[in-house]
């Protein structure tokens, strides 16, 4: 298939617009339809094919027909990031972060000219450089990159000394690619976590969720929520609001391409806050939360959307919510489709 998007008619592009399913011609052609579209869409287009996609905004892309498999790889740019820092001779790391590290705002400069001398430090574009990675192919950079970002308005050199450490890992793992797809069924599945106050500037906890389509990571985040929660069991829930949100976002999308889905299966680790999105009733401990965080309720009911309880050992997205030791890092960054 190649990376080519059809034209289509205005009533088409209306009934797409009112969430109807592509139109099954467009779905899954052979590669002799593909070529006589290509060539039809060359009489009224300055069109060039130029065959399967092989590059993509920084990203090397390959396919493989036989395990119906996508590999996303930007081993380029983090060649690239390397060279612009000069890190390119630095010596990997096993980790993004340092497990004993606690970025916070104790760690911003004292004085002017403390500030004046980070002033000539790249630290923006460092940032940058890494949110890039992290939304692309690099989920597993997202925590780390997520805490960096909140000091660029102040960064000390304890921030940047960490921000090269997530360099150094990134060389250290620039053979590292994101495989999606495969034989599994289409099913979508999420991982909803959330970190209880684990910001020490603010007291709030940091919502996180990975969606997958039987292998592979397709979506995740790392947001910090707008509240401080008061209790463990609200920090999950909330974080259990924002990841169905994602979920209904993609069971649209995957009707609209053709796969429509039945009931999607978000995993969490806290009992008490599946037990929440099952009973839509005010209790002493939680009428205290946003109402708008309850509509999760209506979707259980439906039946369309369900939690189901996972033991942190095996919850992909704690990776999303704090610096992990060697091993774990290496067993949850599998699970998001990252491969060596």
């Amino acid at each position: 298939m190649r990376n080519l998007i059809p034209l289509l008619t205005a009533y088409e592009k209306e009934h797409i617009s009112e969430r109807q399913p592509l139109p099954e011609r467009y779905l899954g052609l052979t590669d002799a339809e593909m070529e006589s579209l290509i060539k039809d869409l060359q009489k009224v287009l300055d069109l060039i094919d130029m065959g399967d996609i092989k590059w993509f905004l920084g990203m090397e892309i390959t396919h493989d027909c036989a395990a119906q498999t996508v590999t996303l790889s930007q081993a380029a740019y983090i060649n690239t990031i390397a060279h612009r820092f000069s890190m390119q001779d630095s010596h990997p790391v096993s980790t993004p972060l340092d497990m004993n590290v606690i970025l916070s705002k104790d760690l911003c400069p004292k004085d002017d000219e403390a500030r004046h001398l980070m002033m000539k430090v790249p630290y923006l574009s460092g940032v940058g450089s890494l949110m890039y990675m992290s939304m692309a192919t690099h989920p597993d950079i997202t925590y780390t990159t997520n805490k960096l970002s909140q000091f660029s308005a102040d960064p000390g050199t304890r921030h940047w000394t960490a921000l090269q450490r997530v360099i150094q890992y990134l060389i250290g793992t620039r053979n590292t690619v994101l495989v999606l797809g495969g034989t599994n069924p289409i099913a979508l599945v999420g991982w909803a976590d959330a970190d209880f106050a684990r910001c020490l500037d603010t007291c709030q906890s940091t919502s996180r969720f990975m969606f997958s389509l039987g292998s592979g990571a397709i979506s995740w985040s790392s947001k910090r929520q707008a509240t401080v929660s008061t209790l463990t069991c609200e920090a999950k829930y909330i974080a259990s609001c924002h990841a169905m949100k994602e979920a209904l976002w993609l069971r649209k999308l995957m009707t609209l391409l053709g796969h429509p889905q039945d009931t999607t299966k978000i995993w969490n680790n806290n009992a008490g806050s599946i037990i929440l999105t099952k009973d839509p009733s005010f209790h002493a401990c939680t009428k205290h939360i946003d109402i708008q965080y309850h509509f999760v309720c209506e979707w259980v009911q439906s039946n369309k959307i369900i939690f189901k309880y996972l033991h942190t050992a095996e919850m992909p997205a704690d990776m999303l919510t704090k610096s992990l030791a060697h091993p774990k890092h290496i067993k949850f960054s599998a699970m998001f489709g990252l491969r060596s």
